[in-house]
């Protein structure tokens, strides 16, 4: 299922959240960003990339693949790199999909 979606598939939830829970942790990370990258040529699908910012200041998820619960989309799993903190302490995290 993961392979089948563009960034078209994620543009509509601009705002939404997406639930995790990693080793007792759980937060909400929020969808602010989705970026059409360059085409690479001899690839099906083009390039794209999530940003998210997280709820919890207490809590950073390293780079790793998460379940992420959406009320629409189900249950993805989407590997994740931190990107730093905001204003507000709380993270933002970065998913790019090739």
């Amino acid at each position: 299922m993961l392979e089948d979606l563009t960034h078209e598939s994620f543009e509509p939830h601009v705002g939404s959240g997406f639930a995790i829970s990693v080793d007792g942790h759980e937060d909400v990370l929020t969808l602010t960003e989705v970026a059409a990258r360059k085409p690479v040529p001899g690839f099906d699908r083009a390039p794209f990339s999530l940003t998210f910012t997280g709820a919890r200041s207490d809590a950073l998820f390293n780079s790793q693949l998460l379940d992420m619960q959406h009320a629409e989309l189900g249950t993805l799993s989407i590997m994740i790199s931190p990107l730093g903190r905001n204003e507000d302490g709380t993270f933002r995290y970065e998913a790019v999909f090739g």
